[in-house]
């Protein structure tokens, strides 16, 4: 675990990394795109706009362009009219049914000391906030930390200019070392770019394992509860080591001054 001991940052999702997606969550999102879709659906394209958004999803092609594309609008206006209704709903369905998680609370709280934190979430500002407040996370994930797909102007994660902003915002620059930085997420072509710009990643699927020879991503965990444990574990044991160590000037007589 050494890769974990040198993570001084962390760069994690929500929807699927922090939480899985519920059903009534998912239907409520939904609900949205048909919305927004038949308001733009001048010519009636779209007699059943959740059966072509199943269909989609089904031949893994995204929603949101196939349908903008269909429509002759630019992907960006239709996010946006899917997210305004959202918003109008933030403290009702999408939040109501996440609830407080002590585990994620405490596991995330252990880790705060050495190591900063940004969110980069295709969720909206609004949502997010509301999230973290109903999870007990908003003192650790503020405002400020947050990236929201409208504060990267609905750039994908798939794409250097979703992460770019959350990166400044951890003190990085064009250019620098990214080897100390930590991606989470449960979307390994997000992570895919992530590991080109250099930084470390972490899947959040199936099975609890350390990818040492090669492979898309540098590890895998069922849970980010657990990785925040091991990665905890990783830190503390940097740390002892550290201490342990003699300084080997003072050990052999050395006297710079």
């Amino acid at each position: 675990m050494r890769k974990l001991a040198q993570v001084r940052a962390v760069i994690l999702g929500i929807q699927g990394t922090q939480y899985k997606i519920t059903e009534n969550i998912q239907r409520h999102f939904e609900h949205a795109v048909t919305g927004a879709v038949k308001e733009k659906d001048h010519n009636n394209i779209y007699p059943n706009i959740i059966d072509a958004y199943a269909e989609y999803n089904a031949q893994r092609i995204s929603p949101v362009k196939a349908f903008s594309e269909a429509l002759g609008v630019s992907e960006h206006s239709l996010q946006r009219s899917i997210y305004n209704k959202l918003h109008n709903n933030v403290m009702g369905m999408p939040v109501k049914h996440i609830k407080h998680d002590s585990k994620l609370f405490k596991a995330t709280e252990r880790l705060q000391e050495g190591i900063a934190f940004a969110t980069v979430t295709k969720l909206s500002a609004d949502m997010a906030q509301e999230f973290y407040r109903v999870t007990g996370l908003r003192n650790i994930h503020k405002r400020e930390s947050i990236f929201a797909h409208e504060d990267v102007d609905f750039a994908n994660k798939t794409s250097t200019e979703a992460y770019a902003p959350a990166l400044r915002y951890l003190g990085y620059e064009d250019g620098d070392d990214l080897s100390s930085v930590l991606v989470i997420g449960d979307d390994k072509a997000h992570l895919a770019c992530a590991r080109e710009m250099g930084a470390l990643t972490a899947y959040i699927g199936d099975k609890n394992r350390s990818i040492i020879h090669g492979g898309d991503v540098d590890f895998e965990y069922q849970n980010i509860k657990v990785l925040f444990h091991e990665l905890h574990d990783a830190q503390r044991k940097e740390k002892a080591l550290n201490q342990k160590r003699p300084n080997w000037c003072d050990t052999i007589g050395f006297d710079f001054s």
